[in-house]
């Protein structure tokens, strides 16, 4: 596609989302990722005030939320939009994890379509709770995109048939940003279980504290850590609970190592032989388990969500309800190098899958489909 026919595609953070090299999340890296991936070449991205350098490879744009308008922070925030997408004249608008702001723009911008990008469960949000709502929420925007199938499905429960049925588009790594050296470590790597995200309940630390307290003093040599907090945030609370995990890791010389921005977080999954990703609550898109093994190290997560999906057979599943599962599992690889390095490679031929050129040309084709279908007839 040349840049002269390649159409405006304007994409919506949520308020507040990071989009820099040191504060970008999860929706971050994917709008980075897929700006990156497509053939698009014209695509501008719209976010609230950023803590630091922005990415510099994509044109990002800043939406000032409106703060004379009384109501909710998404209406205002669409509000804030409402010129520079006029000026901008996209061909669609792409919204992510943000229902109402999808919808408010779709109601500003009736000739453009409005696609909503979702990245949580729907009972994460009050828009798509009940069958009844996600059924408006169809109706109301041109498309929905979902990170997995396990998400696509669980959106469409209860609700009746539609004419245009949400697309999946999963999470894509960029290959080439991980050095060679990183990528043929399999064998040398340092003899660490690793977890990483936030600290609450429902990623299971807890129960990857109590599976490391049985499974190190089988494995000489091995040691454990935590990167994470309460929040994605370097500024992050010491919450109860973190205080808590602290109180039960630091005797069991399991380091806290605390937020760590996204770079840091993949340095040291190139480093660890093994990630554990042991959430108790169903993860919809599966973008740690990707990244972890695009870093080489092995994985162990639960075979609810969209692990499967991403994962299929190159990692090691383990229920998170269960410590003495999850610590027999790090206990067999930890002890078996020959595994373990199998695994690794195993990770990394199966995380080529989702590499930027091959999600971006799926992105491409669902892109040029909903511009071609339009925005949704009221």
């Amino acid at each position: 596609m040349s840049a002269a026919a390649s159409p405006i595609i304007a994409v919506v953070l949520p308020p507040r989302e990071g989009f820099g090299p040191r504060r970008a999340r999860g929706i971050g890296l994917t709008v980075r990722h897929h700006a990156l991936a497509t053939s698009t070449e014209h695509t501008v991205v719209f976010g609230s005030r950023q803590f630091g350098p922005v990415f510099p490879d994509v044109t990002f744009r800043l939406a000032h939320t409106v703060a004379f308008i009384p109501g909710r922070v998404q209406a205002r925030y669409a509000l804030g939009l409402l010129f520079a997408l006029r000026r901008l004249r996209p061909a669609s608008i792409e919204v992510h994890a943000e229902p109402l702001v999808a919808m408010w723009l779709q109601r500003l911008f009736p000739a453009i379509p409005v696609v909503l990008f979702l990245h949580d469960v729907p009972e994460a949000n009050r828009l798509t709770r009940t069958p009844e709502l996600r059924s408006e929420l169809l109706s109301r925007t041109a498309r929905i995109v979902t990170l997995s199938a396990w998400l696509r499905d669980r959106f469409l429960e209860g609700v009746r048939p539609h004419a245009h049925a949400p697309i999946v588009i999963p999470p894509c790594v960029d290959l080439t940003g991980l050095s060679t050296s990183e990528a043929a470590s399999a064998t040398r790597r340092t003899p660490l279980v690793l977890f990483a995200g936030r600290l609450i309940p429902e990623k299971g630390v807890e129960q990857f504290v109590s599976a490391c307290i049985t499974a190190l003093p089988r494995l000489p040599g091995w040691r454990a850590e935590i990167i994470g907090a309460d929040q994605h945030a370097v500024t992050s609370p010491e919450t109860q609970f973190v205080r808590l995990i602290r109180a039960i890791a630091e005797p069991a010389s399991i380091s806290m190592m605390g937020y760590r921005d996204h770079p840091d977080l993949m340095a040291a999954m190139a480093s660890a032989a093994i990630v554990v990703i042991p959430s108790r609550t169903p993860e919809a898109g599966g973008r740690l388990a990707l990244e972890a093994m695009a870093s080489g190290a092995a994985v162990i997560c639960p075979r609810e969500g969209a692990f499967p999906e991403i994962v299929g057979d190159a990692a090691v599943y383990a229920d998170p309800a269960q410590p003495t599962e999850l610590a027999a599992a790090i206990c067999a690889l930890g002890g078996d190098p020959r595994r373990l390095a199998t695994l690794g490679e195993a990770g990394r031929k199966r995380a080529a899958r989702f590499d930027l050129s091959k999600i971006g040309a799926q992105l491409d084709e669902a892109r040029a489909r909903i511009i071609a279908d339009g925005a949704p007839r009221r």
